[in-house]
């Protein structure tokens, strides 16, 4: 090769580095101060501090790590430490993003200390600002999770997949879905206790047109299935609710496969059933019930009624 060619070849090179890097350099700066005000900001009444954001992950990626996440808010008195949050994305596709967080969590909610370790929880995320969920579709996956807290309630899972997805015609439904397998929740001062099952839900959510301050309101929940496995019977549910005054209407359908005795055993275990209710339920002879949901009331074949149901569909602002 003569000796100017290859002079020129390495010019050409090194202004092609030299174009890169400055590239490279200007979209990581970009999304550092897009994150940076956005955790500046807060949303609502939610504020974030951290000690610092670096950039890395040259010369194909823009990679972002949020040193010391906190998450506060006054309301209830939140004070969540996040850890080291790492942002990752491809330096040439700006809506295409992988959140890696910390194994474990410690913070404390309205007074009660959680912590939570886990095994590689990430989500993998969207921006798609045409949508009333910018960050969709979205998928988080999780690893031994072992969640504890200082009013003994416990919940671990061998692992958990959450996705919500945009319907491809109507931009305000999204579909759910969530799959766990090995479930262990006990809650103490609700005198719950739940043996070891794997659960599976499929759902459509359907969000109202903008109101004042662009906040969405959840029109309705089909419930397409839920299904609780457990080793002596299985429970699959299927509904749909709609938004009546604040509060989900509608009714819930749950069909049992396997021992139904065993779950009555488990709602009069946990004073959900009396001894006669338990006795009624297991002497029906069918396999098929009805929840319904009104006016915050839950009934189960006029057997059980629980009149403190305060839930309300939540706005999305």
């Amino acid at each position: 090769m003569p000796r100017n060619t290859f002079i020129r070849l390495i010019i050409i090179i090194a202004l092609l580095c030299g174009g890169w890097s400055g590239f490279w350099l200007i979209s990581g700066t970009l999304s550092k101060n897009i994150i940076s005000s956005l955790l500046d900001e807060g949303y609502e009444n939610w504020e974030f501090s951290y000690s610092d954001i670096s950039l890395r992950g040259f010369p194909n990626r823009t990679d972002l790590r949020i040193h010391d996440l906190k998450l506060l808010q006054q309301e209830n008195s939140t004070d969540f430490a996040i850890g080291n949050v790492d942002i990752l994305r491809l330096v040439y596709n700006w809506s295409e993003f992988i959140v890696s967080l910390p194994p474990s969590q410690k913070g404390f909610i309205n007074g009660v200390e959680y912590t939570i370790v886990s095994e590689q929880p990430r989500l993998s995320l969207h921006w798609n600002e045409n949508t009333p969920i910018p960050l969709a579709p979205l998928i988080v996956e999780l690893k031994q999770i072992d969640l504890n807290s200082s009013d003994l309630t416990s919940l671990t899972l061998e692992s958990g997949l959450f996705a919500i997805k945009p319907d491809d015609i109507n931009p305000n439904k999204f579909m759910f879905h969530l799959k766990s397998d090995q479930i262990n929740l006990e809650i103490f001062q609700d005198k719950l206790t739940l043996e070891p099952f794997d659960f599976v839900g499929n759902a459509e959510v359907l969000l109202s047109e903008p109101t004042v301050g662009q906040c969405y309101k959840i029109e309705e929940i089909a419930v397409r299935s839920l299904q609780f496995d457990f080793d002596a019977f299985s429970i699959n549910l299927t509904g749909n609710f709609t938004n009546q005054n604040g509060f989900p209407d509608g009714t819930l359908a749950i069909e049992f496969v396997g021992d139904k005795e065993k779950f009555f055993e488990l709602l009069v275990a946990n004073g959900l059933l009396s001894p006669l209710q338990f006795f009624v339920a297991v002497n029906l002879p069918i396999d098929s019930y009805e929840f319904q949901l009104k006016g915050g009331v839950i009934s189960i074949l006029n057997l059980v009624s629980i009149e403190e149901f305060s839930y309300s569909f939540p706005e999305i602002c």
